[in-house]
């Protein structure tokens, strides 16, 4: 297998409607070894060609590129430990809960809620602080669904109680953490929060028309669009760069490097995350049939992904805006394993897998 068997299921993606946009690159022992664009940034109301400075709404790859990595960041500097209790930094969290948990999705919470309902309803400006202060209030409080530790379940809630956590460790915004103690120091210039030429996502009825630039989840936009769980902008270039800086940093390498990646690689819940990172679970992973089961990556709702393979050192970005013009289109979840294990052929073909 080569890299046209990549290119040519890229094509049937965009050709069939799977999404009206791809961004891929594929890294190999350190270096980019295959990248592509294909499609269109938009569809509706009017159609708009991809350019060099689109990029995508990365959905829940946030919670690995900003989340976790502050909360890395702030552990390796002795500010914070996975053991936390969580509640020290953020009152009314049940006692119990740890940083641990909330990295692994095992604290208890409910996966969602829409509380830029609640923010409608106490009459807040969507984006102003008083939004933000209660927004991050009403995930801390909460109930839970389950004990901590006992059962998994993928949770945005969780991610958002992080969020007040590493503000309140940290003493910033978390924007401003995350550009001080991870984005400059690894030189990512390409992710933003927000971005005015990005890939198109859903019509949405409660903003009125097809969202542009702005964060597609609207608790997260409903805060201002800056959260530990969604709220990143970046193409996949930014991402593969990204990838490779926690893949130096897990082997000891760059600027992030710490025993906080390393440890959060090789520490896993009682389901299929680790710290931070999900791991591959079953046969029907998105990182398709070949991905070895150290293998760690992510998820985004608008169709984005990220999968390492540590020992082969391997970094894959996906990026899709599957969400525009409406959410209803799943073939995406047939389309990321179709992709890596096309990578993986072509990787193996050369050697390098």
């Amino acid at each position: 297998m080569s890299w046209a068997a990549v290119d040519a299921v890229l094509a049937r993606a965009v050709a069939e409607g799977v999404t009206p946009s791809v961004d891929l690159e594929v890294r190999a022992g350190g270096e980019v070894v295959y990248s592509a664009r294909v499609g269109q940034a938009q569809l509706q109301p009017l159609a708009r060609p991809l350019a060099d400075d689109t990029r995508w709404d990365l959905a829940s790859l946030t919670k690995v590129l900003a989340g976790a990595s502050v909360c890395y960041a702030l552990i390796d500097r002795g500010q914070l430990s996975f053991e936390d209790r969580v509640r020290r930094y953020v009152p009314g969290v049940d006692g119990r809960i740890t940083v641990a948990h909330l990295l692994s999705h095992t604290a208890g919470y409910v996966p969602w809620r829409p509380l830029y309902e609640r923010v409608d309803a106490a009459g807040l400006a969507w984006g102003s602080p008083a939004a933000r202060r209660l927004v991050l209030r009403e995930a801390a409080l909460e109930p839970l669904q389950s004990r901590p530790g006992a059962q998994h379940a993928y949770s945005d809630l969780g991610f958002l109680v992080l969020c007040a956590a590493l503000e309140a460790v940290g003493g910033q915004r978390l924007d401003r953490l995350w550009r001080a103690l991870v984005a400059e120091p690894a030189g990512w210039t390409g992710l933003v929060w927000g971005s005015p030429r990005a890939a198109a996502t859903e019509r949405c009825p409660r903003r009125g028309g097809v969202i542009v630039g702005q964060v597609h989840d609207l608790n997260c936009a409903s805060m201002g669009g800056v959260s530990s769980h969604a709220g990143l902008f970046g193409d996949a270039a930014a991402v593969g760069l990204a990838g490779q800086t926690f893949l130096d940093a897990f082997h000891g390498r760059g600027p992030l490097a710490g025993d906080a990646i390393r440890r959060a690689w090789t520490t896993r819940g009682v389901g299929s995350h680790w710290l931070g990172w999900d791991g591959r679970e079953g046969e029907n992973s998105s990182s398709g049939a070949r991905f070895p089961s150290d293998a760690v990556g992510h998820l985004g709702f608008t169709g984005t992904s990220l999968w390492i393979a540590p020992r082969q050192q391997v970094v894959v970005a996906l990026l899709t805006n599957r969400v525009h013009p409406s959410v209803d289109d799943i073939r995406i979840r047939d389309l990321r394993p179709a992709v890596h294990d096309a990578v993986v052929g072509a990787l193996d073909g050369l050697g390098r897998w």
